[in-house]
This record gives structure tokens, C-alpha cells and sequence, in this order.
């Protein structure tokens, strides 16, 4: 799978390339009451040790008195408008993406943590009209010029290929350009052989041929720790985990927050955290986002017409039709300076 397109691109040629929310119910308080049966909310408010969860006769127990403490948004938190996000990631998704539009969104919010989007380039692809010519501009690239030499700097310009082949200005990734190659901002790298899984003030840290730091645990009422291994794999990793009842989660990846929507509780979402249940709030996550349901799905997004998790992009002639946090989004690929709409194995797309 290709995380940050660009960043994997560039990061393989660097290595030689020619070319805050109230108590929701069941959380603090005195006194409190389980989940209702039948119900996916929770009881009234109870103090830290919890009420007693609600029986499951006809459904499951509801989240109550878990003794939760109230959500609230960390300081850190820049929200970017979702209407932008979306057209961003269908250009990244047609030009050098295969992840899908769920997850390229996220990390265009760059909440999630791990492999982000820088904002500025995010912010350039919504604007992109000439096709993925413009969009490999947005991320630095273009040909390189005669006279250059591979392994050098040109100011913050790394060539990275003879004449015809690439440069890429490093500022784009909040780089500087040393010895030839990119260096800092988003492109710290690391050896993930020698380098192991850590929390760092509260953040996961892992190595993927860069270094990738998660979220503050602790600003999402989550925890930094070894939460076991990711998609089957044997290895185990570092992340946010909730601090509730075991549950069942798939991560996208290690040290992203990783949840599985549960149900809403009020204004915020009953999710499954990297194993363990949690209460998320979703103004949090993305611009405009408010708890949602649609179908079994709940999560946090703008509306409840789709579900982000599971809808299948589709052409509407001309135009892509995605999923765009739980709303509908329709985009003319002639908007973008592409000639037609194509779908392949991630989703629908534009090319030329």
C-alpha cells in the first residue's frame, strides 16, 4: 500500500533515481445506571468506578458508567475545510495514490497521526486545473536542468537525476536541502532496524523509513502504549489505545488513532481504540464533523449518506462520485485539467 504517495515516491529516488464537549450520558456523575439493553447509549451519569453495564437481551450493552473523563479538542488541532480535502485527494488518488479516499483523507487532516499530508500541499492539489503535471508541481518536483549533478543542492533543490531526469524542492516538505538530499520537516529519516517504537511525550513514535509521530494520546483521553500487532502481522507497535473494555479495532496502521465507530453517544463516538473502547469527539477529527450513523456504521463525519469506510467510489460519466466524510461528493474531472473519469482497484479517479 502507498502511504503519502509523494513522500514514498521521493524517499525511493532519494535512495538512488535516475529519472472540550459536556459529560455525555454514562460518563461522570453520581449514582449512575448501565447501558439500557436493547441500546447501543449509555446509562445515566456515573462516577469513575462506573454503574453497572446494561444486559444484552435483543442488543448490545450500552457505554454505561465507564467513567470516562468529558472530551475536549487539543490546542494543536487545525482544522482544514473538507470540501478542499476532498478535491485534493482525488487529484493525489489519480495521479500517484492507491490507498483510497478514506484514508488519503485522513492524512490530508492530519489528525491521525503517522503518514500526514503536508497542508500547503493539500491546500495546492484543491486548486490543481492542469492535470497530475500541476499536481507533481505542488509537491516539489520537476525536470531536472542541464548542468546538474546528481547527490547535489541547488539552494534547497535536491537533484535527485541527471538532465531529464528530477529535482525536488525540499521547502515544499518543510525541508532544507543537505548534501543532496532532503532533510527535516517531513522528511526525517531513520533506520527501522535500529530504531524502535516509542511514546514520546505521550506520542507514539515509529520508524518507517521516516520518522512518524502519532497524535498526544492523552489530548484524545487515550493512552501511549504497545497495542499488539497491525493487521495480522506478527510485530507488535506503539500507539493511542483507549482505556475502556477490550474490543475489537483495525488499525489502518500503528500509531494512528486507528478507531472502530461503535455508536453515538450524544455529540461524541463510542469507538473501539487500537483494542480498547473510548468516546471520541468527533469535532475533533475534521472540519465540521458531528457524530453520524448510517446503516450499522457509526463514525464522525459531515453527514450519514455513505459510509467513509466501505463506499465504493464510482464515474457518473465524466465526473467522480465519492464519499466525502458521510456526504456525497460529485467532481468533473474537467474541473481538474482531466480529460475523463476511470475507475481502478482503489476507487474512481481522473486522468488524462
Amino acid at each position: 500500500m502507498m502511504r503519502q504517495a509523494f513522500v514514498v515516491v521521493v524517499l525511493g529516488c532519494a535512495a538512488g533515481c535516475s529519472g472540550q464537549t459536556e459529560n455525555p450520558p454514562g460518563v461522570l456523575g453520581a449514582g449512575g445506571t448501565g447501558g439500557v439493553s436493547g441500546s447501543n447509549s449509555g446509562g445515566t451519569a456515573g462516577t469513575a468506578s462506573g454503574g453497572s453495564a446494561g444486559t444484552s437481551a435483543g442488543g448490545s450493552a450500552g457505554f454505561g458508567g465507564e467513567g470516562w473523563p468529558p472530551a475536549s479538542c487539543p490546542d494543536e488541532v487545525h482544522l482544514i475545510d473538507e470540501d478542499r480535502i476532498a478535491r485534493a485527494a482525488m487529484v493525489n488518488l489519480s495521479c500517484v495514490g492507491d490507498d483510497g479516499y478514506a484514508t488519503t483523507q485522513d492524512e490530508m487532516r492530519r489528525i491521525v497521526g503517522g503518514w500526514v499530508i503536508p497542508e500547503s500541499m493539500t491546500q495546492c492539489l484543491a486548486t490543481v486545473t492542469g492535470g497530475c503535471d500541476a499536481a507533481w508541481a505542488c509537491a516539489g518536483f520537476s525536470r531536472a536542468e542541464p548542468g546538474d549533478v546528481v547527490g547535489t543542492c541547488v539552494g534547497d533543490i535536491a537533484v535527485l537525476g541527471s538532465e531529464g531526469g528530477t529535482r525536488i524542492d525540499c521547502t515544499k516538505w518543510g525541508a532544507s536541502c543537505v548534501s543532496g538530499s532532503c532533510q527535516g520537516g517531513d522528511w526525517d529519516t531513520c533506520d527501522s532496524s535500529t530504531t524502535p517504537d516509542t511514546c514520546e511525550d505521550g506520542r507514539p513514535v515509529t520508524c518507517e523509513k521516516k520518522l512518524l509521530t502519532g497524535p498526544k494520546c492523552s489530548d484524545y483521553n487515550l493512552g501511549c502504549g504497545d497495542v499488539g500487532p497491525p493487521n495480522g502481522s506478527p510485530d507488535r507497535y506503539t500507539g493511542c489505545k483507549g482505556q475502556g473494555a477490550a474490543c475489537v479495532s483495525e488499525a489502518r496502521y500503528g500509531i494512528d488513532l486507528g478507531y472502530s465507530g461503535q455508536a453515538c453517544n450524544g455529540a461524541q463516538l463510542a469507538a473501539c481504540v487500537n483494542g480498547a473502547q473510548a468516546l471520541l469527539d468527533c469535532s475533533c477529527l475534521g472540519k465540521g464533523f458531528s457524530c453520524q450513523s448510517t446503516g450499522s456504521a457509526s463514525f464522525c463525519g459531515r453527514a450519514a449518506e455513505c459510509d467513509p469506510e466501505t463506499f465504493e467510489s464510482y464515474c457518473d460519466g465524466g465526473d467522480v462520485v465519492m464519499c466525502n466524510a458521510g456526504k456525497l461528493q460529485q467532481l468533473a474531472c474537467t474541473d481538474f485539467g482531466f480529460a475523463q473519469c476511470t475507475v481502478r482497484s482503489y476507487g474512481a479517479v481522473c486522468e488524462d
